[in-house]
């Protein structure tokens, strides 16, 4: 059918080739080699089908695609006798798979039908060849789609993305560029889009191009372009570069994001930073600023003055700040500082020493705040101010010194003495699962002193006591408590003690010491020392009861003769029965209406007029009569009884305060003691019910509490007392100056009033200590906003010192016994009917 070159040609050819009949039909004639592979047919088994058996039809083509086009294709070279040509047709071809599945396999493929004629130019036959380009179409279909998702990307992304050319020159950006700068297409594409830059930026935009074309793959950079209501904003860019084989930049693609808003944030804050920084400065505190990222930390020149150095001296490298804190310090400073590193917290509050150039020590007060951190979360800045607090806590200091510390003899007073043992009982229980420690508890009182100050005077008497806490201080370890409790009492608290045996030796070694003469002047003083022992746990569980069966095995040394130690036995407990028997009674005090509330007023010490009354539980027992406070109430707050008394102690004083609201002059306020016992109740709710149920307002009733409530850090006591401040419930501290408390805790807890305790005011007129104590705490009071009474006031020379001294209310026997409800009542019908508000001297 062809010469002997041409059927060569068409049997190696490298694409399919076939030989068609020039019918309709396109029987297969013959195929060269290359074709049959393709399909489940053999070449014998192709040869006299029609062409259209081996391409099936496709439902998906069009009458302009697939075989119906390439039928045409055919027909058309047949009837015009030309070659006929089709592209990237649809031509599915038929597999049988080895588990006889017939597939359509898809197909795409260039065609050629070119007629062949003999030589009297008849048509012979149809020379159809097809090259298969299935993954030409498939990878030019996949880019069009990649094309048309980045331009679909490109368009919707409020941000601008741009390709350009090494040398800056824009090929391709996106609609939001030309929204953003009002420019238009040709406007913004080449070099265009420099016309859009602040004049300012463009030559430094440039250099970082250049640098970025030749040194690096990223290009990133901050800069203003005009945007199209006239003003400019700024735009952050970022692009990376595309290179070619030989890395050669081929072109850039990158994005610009509008950071207009951030940069002015950044500046609003930088403003803020700025003006917080001199106002600060303008009330005496120095700033400081962090930057965690790069380790370096700035100081303002206040900061630089207080710690005594010169503008420029102090490191900017954070450790060798911290090495300038005081070793006892340090470990605090570096918790509160790695706590907002660690992302625990956004802020810290410190006090520590710090030691200055000089090298002497300040006190300062340091409140940082985390001002930027990352988008993880990592902090960025810190910035603080620090305060010169060494006057406060010297202040402080010397307050509670006066406060913890015997004025004559320096030892601990009765308040710190309590403090140190309650923390030895604490420890020693806290032992006892490990190993058997003991702590003993020495009460000394000193035989014969109150001879000796009649003989030789008060002065003398002081001398005495003096050396006398001398000899004492000498005969025990540096660890061990030596504390004056008043008068001529001692104590001595020995701790982690496995045996009596040392015990003994310190109390007869105490005993020989003051058993020597003391030089008065010319004269020559002699006493001797009680002294009573009892052992914790062995004689007590608590502190409260060493200290009473110490003080009773003291007054049994005493009646063997004075001059010896005595240890306490059970043969002195019948007052541990009589308590017992108590308690059992106080339980069903208040069904047998033997709780009864006196009032004793609050005076006003210029005036004179009465502020409130302080509600007082009072028990009437059938056998024993008037039972002391000073002894049923630490009962009550032991056996719980506590909530119950002091729930009814409120109701009625409550109610009996509303019904004096009839009575002529000014409404009384009403004080009533809370327990610390008290607090782990819910009396809370039912108190403020109580009062709005009267109609009393919560602002006249006052809660009297101990300073050891407001150490107590736990939730139940400091939610209570939030909860009192916000109802308008005042609250006062009780016994001031005989607990511990922090100046921090009266302003936290928005404190109202400070009540000093009578053992301060009973000395004041002859006892320059504890006239300044009281003097102090008046002023510390006051400088913290609170008001103070004076307990225990008694005659008028104290109720005069204390009025000169500041202090404002005053309350005790000077002014008025404890009275009952009628006889109070009765006192204020008289006072008022002769003056226009209730008064007293």
């Amino acid at each position: 059918m062809f010469p002997l070159s041409l059927e060569s040609i068409f049997k190696s050819s490298p694409i399919g080739s076939y030989l068609l009949s020039p019918t309709p039909e396109a029987i297969i004639l013959d195929v060269n080699d290359f074709f049959p592979h393709k399909v489940s047919f053999t070449r014998e088994d192709m040869i006299g089908r029609s062409l259209f058996d081996v391409f099936p039809d496709d439902p998906k083509d069009s009458k302009e695609t697939g075989v119906e086009a390439l039928r045409q294709s055919i027909a058309q070279a047949v009837a015009t006798g030309k070659r006929q040509i089709l592209l990237a047709q649809h031509l599915p071809i038929k597999k049988t798979l080895p588990s006889g599945e017939v597939i359509h396999e898809e197909r795409f493929w260039n065609t050629s039908s070119t007629p062949v004629f003999d030589q009297e130019g008849g048509l012979t036959c149809v020379f159809h060849a097809m090259m298969d380009v299935t993954k030409e179409v498939q990878a030019e279909a996949a880019l069009r789609q990649s094309e048309e998702r980045f331009r679909s990307l490109v368009i919707a992304t409020t941000q601008t993305v741009w390709i350009a050319e090494p040398d800056g020159n824009i090929v391709v950006d996106s609609p939001s560029w030309r929204a953003f700068t009002g420019q238009s297409y040709d406007e913004g594409m080449g070099f265009g889009w420099l016309n859009a830059v602040h004049p300012a930026d463009r030559e430094r935009i440039n250099h970082l191009w250049s640098v970025a074309t030749s040194e690096s793959n990223i290009y990133q950079t901050e800069y203003r372009v005009r945007h199209k209501d006239g003003g400019y904003r700024w735009t952050a860019v970022r692009a990376v570069s595309i290179k070619n084989a030989d890395g050669t930049v081929r072109e850039w693609i990158g994005t610009n994001t509008d950071i207009e808003d951030q940069k002015r944030a950044e500046e609003e804050l930088q403003i803020a930073n700025h003006r917080l920084k001199l106002a600060i400065e303008g009330v005496g505190e120095g700033v400081w600023e962090w930057d965690v990222q790069r380790n370096k930390i700035s100081y303002s020149i206040l900061f630089e003055e207080i710690v005594g150095c010169e503008h420029g001296e102090l490191s900017d490298d954070p450790d060798d700040l911290l090495s300038l804190i005081h070793p006892e310090d340090l470990s605090r400073v570096q918790a509160e500082r790695d706590a907002y590193l660690q992302g625990k917290t956004s802020s810290s509050s410190c006090e520590y020493r710090i030691r200055r150039k000089d090298g002497s020590w300040k006190w300062v007060h340091t409140r940082g705040v985390l001002v930027e951190k990352s988008a993880t979360g990592e902090p960025l800045r810190v910035a603080g101010i620090t305060s010169d607090i060494t006057e406060r806590k010297e202040s402080e200091e010397r307050i509670w010194h006066l406060a913890n510390f015997d004025t004559l003899t320096g030892l601990p007073n009765r308040r710190l003495f309590r403090d140190r043992l309650t923390q030895e009982v604490m420890n020693a229980h806290r032992q006892q699962t490990r190993q058997q420690t003991a702590i003993a508890l020495l009460f000394i009182d000193l035989d014969g002193f109150k001879q000796v100050n009649d003989l030789f005077g008060h002065d003398a008497g002081d001398m005495l006591l003096f050396h006398a806490a001398q000899r004492i201080r000498q005969c025990v370890r540096d660890t061990d408590t030596v504390a004056r409790l008043g008068g001529d009492e001692f104590t001595i608290i020995l701790s982690g003690l496995h045996s009596t045996d040392h015990v003994e030796l310190v109390a007869q070694k105490v005993i020989d010491a003051l058993a020597l003469p003391f030089a008065i002047g010319s004269e020559k003083a002699f006493v001797s020392g009680s002294i009573g022992i009892a052992v914790y746990p062995d004689d007590a569980d608590t502190p409260e009861e060493l200290i009473r069966k110490a003080d009773q095995a003291m007054y049994a040394a005493k009646s063997a003769g004075k001059n010896r130690f005595s240890y306490f036995t059970r043969e002195m407990d019948e007052e541990a029965h009589m308590r017992l028997r108590l308690i059992q009674e106080l339980r069903h005090a208040i069904q047998l209406d033997q709780i009864h509330v006196h009032y004793q007023p609050v005076v006003e010490l210029q005036s004179g007029g009465i502020l409130k009354a302080e509600a007082l539980a009072r028990w009437t027992h059938p056998l024993f009569g008037n039972v002391e406070p000073s002894l049923f109430i630490p009962l009550a707050e032991e056996s719980g009884v506590i909530n119950d008394i002091g729930d009814y102690i409120f109701r009625e004083a409550a109610a009996t305060i509303k019904h004096w609201d009839a009575l002529p002059g000014l409404p009384l306020e009403i004080s009533i003691n809370k327990s610390p016992i008290q607090f782990g109740t819910k009396d809370q709710d039912k108190w403020l019910d109580y009062l709005q149920q009267l109609e009393l307002p919560p602002d006249r009733v006052t809660v009297e509490i101990t300073e050891g409530v407001l150490l107590d850090v736990s939730e139940n006591v400091s939610s209570k007392l939030f909860e009192y401040r916000d109802a308008g419930i005042q609250v006062a501290i009780d016994d001031f100056g005989t607990g511990y408390s922090s100046m921090a805790y009266l302003q936290k807890f928005d404190i109202d009033f400070l009540k000093i305790d009578q053992s301060f005011i009973k000395d004041l007129v002859t006892n320059h200590g504890n006239r300044a104590i009281a003097e102090s705490i008046i002023a510390m009071a006051h400088k913290l906003g609170l008001r103070v009474i004076a307990e225990g006031v008694e005659n008028g020379e104290q109720m005069a010192l204390l009025r000169d001294a500041g202090c404002d209310y005053g309350q005790g026997y000077y002014f008025s016994r404890p009275l009952s409800a009628n006889d109070f009542e009765n006192m204020l019908v008289k006072r008022n009917g002769t003056h226009s508000a209730s008064s007293l001297h």
